[in-house]
């Protein structure tokens, strides 16, 4: 009997997800890599070990980040390649909202950087909304990218409780003192 191991190196998975609102019209599409990304995974481990050894509340700096923001700058710096359809408005010198002849804000193709997803992502109005939805697709893309994995190296089995080995072994156990007896 032998064990069959598949071993892959391609351990990257991304897909295009269109973001919609609720009748179904494609606001945005974005290209976002699975949760198994190795860089995400890292990022994660090193906030939550940032997030331990900071457990001073005493004095607590302005710029500190909350766990939540932590998490984001993850996704923003990792789980996000791409995207299109983002707009953003433009700001004069003041930092004020350029309005139209029709009183309504300038919007401006918004380019893909990591810089400016984790910009949405963090201070824009619906960024934690874009951010569970991230994470949400993320995770699917993940979850059905090893489910296809399995299948195709035919590994996808139901689980066993043990219990055929358990019972194998105690007649093994039985059948071996039963040969010493005299």
């Amino acid at each position: 009997m032998s064990l069959a191991i598949g071993i892959s190196s391609d351990k990257h998975v991304s897909k295009w997800v269109e973001y919609k609102n609720d009748d179904g019209v494609t606001l945005a599409k974005f290209k976002i890599r699975g949760v198994n990304y190795k860089p995400y995974k890292v990022a994660l481990d090193r906030s939550r070990t940032n997030l331990n050894q900071n457990l001073e509340i005493k004095q607590i700096e302005q710029d500190a980040k909350t766990s939540t923001e932590m998490l984001i700058t993850c996704c923003a710096y990792h789980l996000i390649e791409d995207w299109s359809g983002l707009k953003s408005t433009v700001l004069d010198e003041n930092g004020e909202i350029v309005l139209d002849e029709k009183d309504e804000p300038i919007l401006v193709d918004l380019p893909f950087s990591q810089e400016n997803a984790l910009n949405v992502l963090l201070n824009g109005d619906i960024g934690v909304i874009i951010w569970d939805f991230i994470d949400t697709n993320a995770k699917k893309i993940q979850y059905e990218h090893d489910i296809e994995k399995a299948q195709i190296l035919g590994k996808l089995r139901k689980p066993t409780t043990g219990s055929k080995t358990e019972n194998m072994q105690k007649q093994q156990r039985k059948s071996k003192t039963q040969s010493t007896k005299p």
